[in-house]
């Protein structure tokens, strides 16, 4: 009959680590999801070992799941370091940068929210722009003097031909560089309003 001892099987799977038999502490790590599935710091853990292995997608899995875990559990700062820890292996999920910034917010960190934000905005200015509004909107919400986010809304809604926010937008951001004393950007924007107005 076998025994469970998670701290046993931790122990041999540390040593196989250093050995480097990352699979073989794979395998080990893994039994211990077996009888606990929920054990965030062994799915920390693969999320870092299977990578390692050409499983990036397995890895981010084990990551995602502890993220949701801590984040069930209302373990904020924890699910935090976690979904940092999966968005270094995975930039441009944007799912993930999304609940990273709301996480941030609720722990009172809007700044780095409004940097995630315009993170996840950023990655699709380019191919998905009535996404990349709603990112840029968010980071308006909370941080409503955002140059990045005025100006690029202003271009994003002309692109959508919505030339009321368009105008509404440029002409924000038009003010914001006059006010930071940026004329020549300030100007580029105020000249864009009275030639579409």
């Amino acid at each position: 009959m076998f025994f469970y001892n998670k701290n046993r099987l931790k122990k041999a799977a540390e040593k196989n680590v250093a050995q480097g038999n990352v699979e073989k502490a794979v395998a080990i790590y893994r039994k211990i999801l077996v009888r606990e599935p929920d054990e965030t710091d062994v799915l920390v853990i693969l999320g870092d070992l299977l990578p390692r292995l050409g499983r990036k997608d397995e890895g981010l899995e084990s990551l995602r799941r502890a993220a949701g875990i801590f984040t069930a559990a209302n373990e904020t700062q924890k699910a935090i370091s976690i979904y940092k820890k999966y968005i270094q292996y995975q930039p441009g999920d944007l799912d993930m940068l999304n609940s990273l910034a709301e996480l941030l917010l609720k722990a009172n960190n809007p700044a780095e929210a409004g940097r995630t934000l315009l993170q996840a905005a950023q990655l699709c200015a380019a191919n998905d722009p009535s996404k990349a509004i709603f990112y840029f909107e968010k980071v308006l919400k909370n941080d409503p003097a955002n140059l990045e986010s005025l100006s690029t809304l202003g271009e994003l809604y002309s692109k959508q031909k919505l030339m009321p926010k368009a105008l509404e937008y440029n002409f924000l951001a038009g003010k914001k560089y006059f006010e930071k004393g940026q004329f020549a950007n300030s100007y580029s924007h105020l000249a864009w309003v009275v030639r579409f107005r």
